[in-house]
């Protein structure tokens, strides 16, 4: 029988953050969780004053902790192996995590047939890079994210936080529930194994798109998105600053008619998206006189009139007071101060005395005899993913990664027109060759890496036979996935009220910037407006005199896509164990779900008053810490010393005996001096030399990478993931797998992107049972088609 996940029984070693949150995690979802503390854990002994204070913080806090009991193993070795064997033979799963140091599995883990076996570190278990060191700051270089962020004619500009263990916490937990999943086939545990480091590198948009595709480094751009859309980034105004997403031009026509700005609409410079993403300084330059003369509150108005993407650049403290948080009750108190509560929600729902019936076609459905032991977890499971863009995609890409049959429903025009200009592929670099070719809507890189192991089935909704099919296909699905504003499927009539009156038993996962309620629940939201609302961005200058900063990627779209992930697997192992299957609702609002990950800064700055940008934060971080120069054009090494150890061989490397004996203290008071002193010795050495150098010291040290590194890295070269599949119209390109490594079911590339429509008379005839002559009249009536209109 299958157990809900609060019956789990979750056995968490003390470890990194990512094994926290994956912890963290299992609790908010009702799990038993117990946290193994060792009694000579790092946290009682002097050496924990020389670790990254922010982490250190996190850790005593609680924030990660809450809910879960506490442990401390005895002292004497007999006694505590006889503890640990008792909590390992409790335990589902074995949380198992470590950073920056490489993991040292538990070795009579394995001595456990049925556990669940999670083990998260910075670089996996072998490779060139299994006993390299790395942190959240050296994660972000190493991933290809840092490269992204910044001035262009600066060094690049890290965020603050721990991003990089909370991604890794998020996949491992989607791994231990794939495998509990596999479990319930098999009756067997497994080992899931999860690198910071490929996930990072799984997490871009476009960035390795562009190399595979036009053999382009996308680079950073200062406040506006890499690459050819603008604007996109944030815009000093009157009263502070605001994020203005208005790449797409239905959105800029909507907004420059509400700010009654009629000289923009008619600039030719700017009369397409193909001509403003060639005259971005042009255009922030007529733009910004308009902008210094309103206030947020006055442009916000404006966005939400237009209904177009835009955001106040919020700190964490105007976070702690989101109207919008607070009406959705959103937090909860944590040691006097106020954490995230949530990053999603799942409601089941209850019991209704009537459904709504569908004539049904013949459905072909039905249960394996003997299902494959081996095969990918989610196996068997069908989704129907109306999603778009990149959260909503990515997710139902992983989902289909882990094995679920994944239908990707499209209106005809998804992909865009049948007509494509060819100046766009130079442009965009996402296209093979840079050429849009005879087909350009299935030659499009970057959206068909997110719908690997798809199937295509075009629909367009608001015709009435296309939503009568989708009806039926909905009653033979276990998952329907969409990312809309939450007015579309209501008005569309395929809401979860009504959907689930269809299918009794259906998840229906629902992301959007808000969620479905709250006083900003119709604001239009994309990734870079989520990040700027949340706080991520505020704090993340160079100094207190500059600007706050965009993401080079627009984070906070796969940190919703992660969780509606985790939260779709926790509904249908919830709907396995359940006696009575009901259908559940999955909200996942991209704003909740973001500031989920950062608990840390929203406590430090509780305990603090009047602090500037942790950038500036004297003492708060290991010092030194920075990116340095490096031969070689844009070229740099982030180099992160965390002990007083660390800190005199570096010393020795560079021939600063003066500075040998000095404390944390005096290594921040001295910082200007020794960054410009480790910028003379780092710029006449190669970034990649000085990693192997530093690295083989015991030294955090990584080369900021970019995305022909990441695509040519010998680590990432080594395990398996890159997926390279051929497809038809695109030939075969290098694209990023799935991070989460399954010993025993592992994750399964078994079909390129699909061709737009590829697969209609496919799924209607395996999930329908629809006969030819429908299918045919189906066509001829253009409801199911291959090309745009």
């Amino acid at each position: 029988m299958s157990k809900s996940t609060r019956h789990l029984h979750i056995l968490e070693l003390e470890g990194s953050a990512a094994g926290g949150y994956a912890g963290q995690l299992f609790v908010h979802r009702g799990a038993k969780v117990i946290k193994l503390v060792s009694s000579k854990s790092p946290l009682n002994r002097e050496a924990a004053s020389q670790k990254d204070t922010r982490q250190r913080n996190l850790q005593a806090t609680g924030y990660l902790d809450r809910g879960k009991e506490r442990r401390t193993l005895h002292e004497e070795p007999h006694e505590s192996q006889k503890e640990l064997v008792e909590c390992l033979d409790w335990a589902d799963v074995l949380l198992e995590s470590s950073a920056p140091e490489p993991l040292t599995p538990l070795s009579h883990a394995s001595d456990f047939p049925n556990l669940i076996r999670v083990q998260i570190s910075p670089f996996g278990s072998t490779g060139p890079y299994a006993d390299f060191q790395s942190n959240a700051f050296t994660d972000d270089a190493l991933g290809g994210h840092l490269y992204l962020n910044g001035e262009p004619s600066r060094a690049p500009l890290p965020r603050p936080g721990l991003q990089s263990h909370y991604q890794a916490g998020l996949h491992g937990f989607i791994g231990a529930l794939s495998a509990l999943r596999a479990r319930e086939q098999s009756g067997k545990g497994q080992r899931v194994e999860v690198s910071h480091f490929e996930a990072m590198a799984s997490l871009h948009q476009h960035t390795l798109t562009m190399w595979t595709h036009g053999r382009h480094i996308l680079k950073r751009e200062g406040n506006r998105q890499p690459g050819p859309w603008h604007p996109a980034g944030i815009y000093p105004c009157q009263d502070g600053y605001i994020m203005l997403v208005l790449s797409s031009s239905s959105h800029r026509d909507r907004f420059f008619v509400h700010a009654d700005l009629p000289e923009i609409l008619a600039d030719p410079r700017f009369s397409d998206d193909l001509q403003i993403g060639q005259n971005k300084e042009a255009f922030d330059q007529a733009l910004t006189p308009w902008l210094s003369n309103h206030t947020v509150s006055e442009i916000m108005a404006i966005a939400e009139r237009s209904e177009t993407p835009a955001s106040p650049v919020n700190s964490l403290e105007d976070v702690l007071e989101n109207p919008h948080l607070k009406e959705r009750d959103y937090w909860q108190s944590v040691e006097g101060a106020r954490v995230p509560k949530r990053a999603f929600s799942i409601q089941k729902k209850t019991q209704s005395k009537t459904t709504r019936s569908q004539a049904p076609l013949n459905s072909t459905r039905s249960s394996p005899t003997s299902p494959n032991q081996n095969a990918a977890p989610l196996n068997g499971v069908r989704v129907l993913d109306l999603s778009r863009l990149w959260a909503g995609p990515l997710a139902g890409r992983i989902l289909a990664d882990l094995g679920a049959d994944v239908i990707q429903i499209e209106s005809p025009d998804a992909r865009g027109g049948r007509i494509t200009p060819p100046a766009l592929g130079p442009i965009s670099h996402l296209f093979p060759d840079d050429l849009v070719g005879e087909h350009p809507w299935n030659r499009i890189g970057s959206l068909n890496k997110l719908i690997r192991n798809k199937r295509s089935l075009t629909l367009d909704l608001k015709k009435e036979e296309a939503k009568e099919l989708f009806e039926r296909l909905v009653i033979e699905a276990d998952v329907v996935l969409e990312n809309f504003s939450p007015r579309v499927m209501p008005q569309l009539g395929l809401d979860f009220e009504s959907l689930s009156q269809l299918n009794p038993k259906l998840i229906y996962t629902a992301l959007s910037g808000y969620g479905n309620s709250g006083p900003h629940r119709d604001r239009v939201a994309l990734g870079p407006v989520i990040e700027a609302e949340s706080g991520a961005s505020y704090d993340m200058r160079y100094s207190l005199k500059d600007s706050p900063y965009r993401s080079g990627v627009a984070w906070a779209d796969p940190i919703a896509g992660l969780h509606a992930v985790a939260a779709t697997l926790i509904a249908l192992q919830d709907q396995t164990a359940d006696s009575s299957p009901t259908a559940r609702y999955v909200e996942v609002p991209m704003l909740e779900s973001m500031i989920s990950v950062m608990g840390e800064p929203l406590l430090e700055i509780q305990k603090r008053k009047d602090r500037p940008p942790s950038n500036e934060i004297k003492g708060a971080e290991p010092a030194p810490q920075g990116i340095y120069p490096c031969q070689g054009e844009d070229r740099w090494l982030a180099l992160s010393i965390e002990s007083n150890r660390q800190w005199r061989v570096l010393c020795g490397l560079c021939g600063f005996k003066e500075w040998e004996t000095l404390s944390p203290k005096e290594r921040h008071e001295k910082r200007s001096s020794i960054d410009l002193a480790l910028s003379r010795w780092t710029q006449s050495q190669t970034s990649t030399e000085l990693e192997l150098q530093l690295q083989s010291q015991g030294i955090i040290a990584a080369a900021v990478r970019n995305s022909r590194d990441l695509i040519h890295d010998p680590q990432l070269a080594h395990g398996l993931f890159w997926a390279r599949l051929r497809h038809p119209d695109s030939g075969v390109h290098t694209e990023p797998g799935c991070p989460i490594r399954l010993s025993r079911n592992p994750v399964d590339y078994r079909r390129p992107a699909p061709c737009l429509g590829e697969h209609n008379e496919e799924v209607l005839k395996e999930w329908l049972g629809a006969k030819t002559d429908l299918i045919s009249e189906l066509k001829e009536k253009e409801i199911l088609v291959q090309k745009p209109s």
